[in-house]
């Protein structure tokens, strides 16, 4: 594994992680750090035919076909090793979203009294509904295991599961 500095308003101090095979190929290039909502990217401009366009340093290790986009398993957008990357349709992306919290788990309140603990998984656009658990610590931990559970069986190897 091999370092590159980055620059940019968010790169400084920061580096990204790439194999030793691509370290030559990335480092011929000046990188910065870019801020996506809550998560770091590195990119590089480009100028075609006069106009500024964008090249990921993911997509560009990956080689990534237009239509599909590059997943960070780890969802650290700094770290662009192969092992830690695969290239994937939006819909998969989707799946590895790791919000900081419990996925799939929602309070339901009755009369503004939060009363249970609600389980859910979105698959093809559609909320399915896994169940309805005590509020309590242990229904709360119930419900992140059913949309685990869920999640395996829909989303397979692109399933983010919660640190339980």
């Amino acid at each position: 594994m091999k370092e590159i500095k980055l620059g940019g308003k968010y790169g400084v101090g920061c580096v990204a992680l790439v194999d030793d095979e691509d370290f030559e190929k990335v480092n011929k290039f000046k990188w910065r750090a870019i801020k996506d909502r809550k998560t770091y990217y590195v990119i590089r401009t480009k100028y075609v035919n006069g106009k500024k366009r964008k090249i990921s340093m993911h997509r560009f290790i990956m080689n990534t076909p237009r239509k599909l986009e590059v997943d960070h398993i780890d969802n650290n957008g700094l770290n662009n090793q192969k092992y830690n990357m695969r290239n994937c349709t939006h819909a998969q992306n989707m799946m590895n979203i790791n919000k900081g919290k419990m996925k799939g788990v929602t309070f339901k309140k009755s009369h503004n009294k939060y009363v249970y603990w609600c389980a859910q998984i979105r698959v093809n656009g559609k909320n399915k509904h896994l169940g309805l658990f005590p509020h309590t610590d242990e229904g709360k931990v119930a419900a992140a295991k059913a949309y685990d559970n869920a999640a395996k069986q829909y989303f397979g190897e692109f399933a983010n599961f919660n640190n339980l």
